[in-house]
C-alpha cells in the first residue's frame, strides 16, 4: 500500500507551507504533490514556478529551495533558468509570475520593495 505524504512531515515555517500551498492551489495541485515525487505536468509546473518565486521573491539559495521542494540545488538552478528564459520570451509566462506575486503578496518579506526578481523596464529582460 502506497504512503502518502503529508505536507506536516516536512521541518518548513508556517510561512513556507502557506506559500507552498497557495501556489499550489494556483497550479490545482495538492501541496503533497508538489513536495514528493510527482512528475505530472501540471505538479512540475508548480514545483518550478514555486523555485523560482522562493529564489527572486524570498532570495533563498538554491540548497535552500531544494530541501524545502525535495529536490537538488541543480534541478533548482536548472528551474529558476528555464522559468526565467520563458518569462523573457513569453508575455503568458510573465503574466503568471505577476499573478504568483499576487497570490503571495501577503507572505513577502518587508525588504520585498527591492525585489532581486524583475522586469528591466527600458532593455526588458527578466532577472
Amino acid at each position: 500500500m502506497e504512503q502518502v505524504a503529508s505536507i506536516n512531515q516536512f521541518k518548513m515555517t508556517d510561512n513556507e507551507v502557506k506559500i507552498i500551498e497557495k501556489v499550489s492551489n494556483f497550479f490545482n495541485v495538492t501541496s503533497e504533490e508538489v513536495l514528493t515525487g510527482g512528475r505530472g505536468k501540471k505538479i512540475v509546473e508548480a514545483r518550478q514556478w514555486l523555485m523560482l518565486l522562493f529564489r527572486f521573491e524570498f532570495r533563498l539559495g538554491y540548497v535552500e529551495i531544494g530541501k524545502l521542494v525535495n529536490r537538488d540545488h541543480a534541478t533548482c538552478i536548472h528551474a529558476v533558468r528555464k522559468l526565467t528564459t520563458f518569462i523573457n520570451i513569453y508575455p503568458q509566462d510573465e503574466r503568471i509570475y505577476e499573478k504568483l506575486v499576487i497570490e503571495i503578496a501577503d507572505l513577502l518579506p518587508e525588504v520585498s520593495t527591492e525585489r532581486k526578481g524583475h522586469l528591466c523596464s527600458e532593455c526588458g529582460v527578466f532577472s
